[in-house]
């Protein structure tokens, strides 16, 4: 089980770098902005991609299995995508914050605990909910696929 665990956490290692890179993304959008309530709202948009970015990164990264025994029994590939999945959603939940407000308050007279509260007051509770969630159900389901297609590969191979 400790293989799976740490499958899925490199897994959610790759679901913060998304993060991250949205985040900067975020924070240049807000660049532009009058005060922290402006900056901070032109940050919904990069953050809510994470609830599309994260389900595709776990399909492409569990598109191609290289340890088919890591899938098989359905709880440890259950295991391997929930911790990849949720675990990476809310740790890049927070990461995002990272980039999205310093880089305003770097470029601009904005302080960075008015940007950081404007953010969390924007983006949180609901975004980071939608982010989990939508990551989530996706890690149920690509676990689910992953384990069919690895159980029928193991079988076909007689093992």
């Amino acid at each position: 089980m400790k293989e799976a665990l740490r499958a899925g956490a490199a897994q959610a290692a790759t679901l913060v770098i998304a993060a991250v890179v949205l985040g900067a993304i975020a924070g240049l959008f807000g660049l532009p902005g009058d005060d922290a309530a402006d900056r901070a709202s032109a940050a919904r948009i990069p953050y809510l991609l994470l609830a599309a970015i994260n389900p595709l990164l776990l399909v492409a990264m569990n598109h191609t299995v290289t340890k088919p025994r890591l899938f098989v029994p359905m709880a440890r590939a259950l295991a391997v995508l929930l911790v990849a999945g949720v675990g990476g959603a809310l740790v890049g939940g927070v990461a995002f914050l990272v980039p999205a407000m310093n880089i305003v308050a770097i470029f601009t007279d904005e302080g960075s605990a008015a940007i950081n509260e404007a953010l969390r007051a924007e983006l949180w509770p609901g975004g980071l909910i939608a982010v989990v969630a939508s990551t989530g159900v996706a890690a149920v389901v690509v676990a689910v696929w992953t384990n069919v297609r690895v159980s029928a590969y193991l079988r076909a191979r007689g093992g």
